[in-house]
């Protein structure tokens, strides 16, 4: 596969655009521009080494990781109504397991538009490239995320009238807690997926 992989859908009164690119150097641009105006935030702090750009910022994050096209299977940048929102990247964890929502973040609403659209996406990249599981790596500074990845949790935390809960239901099925794995060598709480 090359190129970039997009998805439309309206919602209500907005329309949400997915663009996977294969190569995330594609996107480096349009990710530091959003990364930047993200970051402002001074409550962040918490991560932001994961995330930096400049001349100073370490292998591992993200800025370098999109310029070296470290993300085996892309990146992914959710747009609503042409702003950019929501951001991901698909990365190979080994021959079966692509490990998804690397090195995400969101402005706002995380639990409904990434599981209404990210994460559907990144199943989809990885099953193209013949995968057979996707995990999602939780530490310390992101564990709150996984009451909004547990399908389980989604469903009770959702009211009738968030628009994007049908959306969701496509996330795939239940997820399985493999509890504490060393990745990247450091121990991360590892959520998975059967493709």
């Amino acid at each position: 596969m090359t190129g970039i992989i997009t998805h439309n859908e309206i919602v209500g009164s907005n329309t949400y655009s997915v663009s996977h690119y294969l190569d995330s150097r594609e996107c480096h641009d349009l990710v530091k521009e959003s990364c930047d105006r993200f970051w402002v935030t001074p409550h962040k702090g918490y991560s932001r080494e994961n995330y930096e750009f400049g001349p100073n910022a370490k292998p591992w994050s993200l800025g370098p990781m999109l310029k070296e096209n470290k993300f085996e299977y892309g990146y992914t940048v959710l747009c609503i109504n042409d702003q950019p929102w929501a951001f991901g990247g698909v990365k190979k964890y080994d021959d079966e397991t692509a490990i998804i929502l690397a090195r995400h973040f969101s402005f706002y609403s995380f639990k409904s538009i990434t599981r209404a659209f990210l994460m559907p996406m990144h199943f989809r990249v990885a099953k193209e490239f013949g995968l057979k599981k996707a995990w999602i790596t939780l530490n310390d500074y992101n564990m709150r995320m996984s009451i909004f990845l547990d399908s389980k949790s989604w469903n009770r935390k959702l009211t009738v009238k968030d628009t994007l809960r049908e959306y969701s239901e496509v996330s795939g099925g239940d997820s399985v807690n493999l509890g504490k794995k060393v990745i990247n060598n450091i121990e991360q709480i590892v959520l998975e997926w059967k493709l």
